[in-house]
């Protein structure tokens, strides 16, 4: 594969090629750009993957740089894998289920890109590949210990899939709940601040956290809180 500068200074040129383009690039279009690459069928796939999905991204701002960093990692990574047929992974499968636990490392080697290509599905310009895959990972590393030596009558390969997207969607999940809330705590700051000033220009003194309470119908100890966050803002 050729070196790294020069797969990002394409990456990055095709990026914003499609963004100012009036009619959406076919695959062709995009995949004609990396042809001096040499890059393997999988490494293009995954090429057209990830530019599907930086659309959703801001054009400047470090989840991108970032993004494309890790991408660009995986894909060397990946070149270097060998590739097993599916009478290889079985055997695999079998051997872990039989207690091998060399097949915990190898088996979790051999699904990298089974998990990028799992966590790409959840990425957007809140959450990084780096972060995404990691989660994944940890997923299926937990899964294959669970699996080694159990002996269980089961799709291997059906079990670490859900365990991956599992991995992943709690991830996500979470993730979107921390912003649900520093957003909701955003709207109570400003609701506060809307209500103090409101009250100090009806009353010509700057309202207690009581007159507060019953003005927002918020506690008093949250107040308290919103009231500090407000000072620190106004320092």
């Amino acid at each position: 594969m050729t070196d790294q500068n020069t797969f990002m200074e394409t990456l990055n040129a095709v990026k914003e090629i499609m963004r100012v383009a009036e009619e959406p690039l076919s695959q062709e279009e995009i995949l004609a750009y990396f042809a001096d690459l040499e890059l393997e069928e999988n490494q293009k796939q995954l090429v057209l993957d990830f530019l599907a999905d930086s659309g959703n991204f801001e054009d400047t701002g470090e989840e991108v740089s970032d993004n494309s960093r890790i991408f660009q990692m995986y894909l060397e990574e990946l070149e270097m894998l060998p590739v097993y047929t599916p009478e290889e992974k079985a055997e695999f499968y079998r051997k872990l289920l039989q207690g091998d636990t060399a097949m915990v490392d190898m088996i979790s080697t051999a699904w990298l890109e089974n998990v990028l290509q799992i966590a790409r599905k959840y990425l957007d310009s809140k959450l990084s590949v780096e972060d995404l895959v990691q989660e994944g990972n940890i997923a299926l590393l937990l899964k294959l210990q669970q699996l080694c030596g159990s002996m269980a009558k089961t799709d291997v390969e059906e079990e670490l899939s859900t365990a991956v997207e599992e991995g992943v969607i709690a991830y996500v999940a979470g993730i979107r709940d921390e912003k649900e809330l520093g957003d909701a705590i955003v709207g109570r700051v400003g609701l506060v601040y809307e209500a103090m000033k409101l009250l100090t220009e009806e009353t010509g003194h700057s309202p207690t956290t009581e007159e507060l309470a019953e003005y927002t119908k918020i506690p008093a100890e949250e107040l308290e809180e919103l009231q500090s966050i407000i000072e620190e803002a106004n320092k």
